[in-house]
């Protein structure tokens, strides 16, 4: 931070990387992420601020039947759910918007084995 006693500080921070003098600047909120690479005060270059907000369910229902020693038959239910949202919101309303209110893809399978004895 250029001086943490100044009023607008809540408002705004700087962050400088040692490494390569790179300073990096970025109003709080939605604003994007600004860039001085030469540290003569002039923003080079802009970057969109990345957030986001991703949730995903999976669940997977199995079961198995063995119809003679060493031959199964498996039937498997899976589920998902993906989501995307806004960042701010709160838990519930991420969960509502994101999980509750998608659409749900649904797989089915079937696998069979036989236990051949030579």
């Amino acid at each position: 931070m250029e001086n943490p006693y100044k009023e607008e500080t809540k408002d705004y921070f700087q962050h400088a990387v040692k490494s390569n003098n790179l300073q990096v600047a970025k109003q709080y909120g939605n604003g994007p992420y600004q860039m001085d690479e030469n540290s003569d005060g002039l923003t080079d270059y802009e970057i969109a601020d990345p957030d986001f907000s991703f949730v995903q369910f999976r669940s997977n229902l199995v079961s198995r039947w063995e119809y003679i020693p060493g031959s199964e038959i498996f039937l498997v239910r899976s589920q998902g759910v993906t989501g995307f949202g806004d960042p701010t919101d709160s838990l519930g309303r991420s969960l509502d918007g994101q999980i509750l209110n998608q659409k749900v893809n649904n797989t089915f399978l079937i696998k069979a084995t036989y236990r051949f004895v030579l």
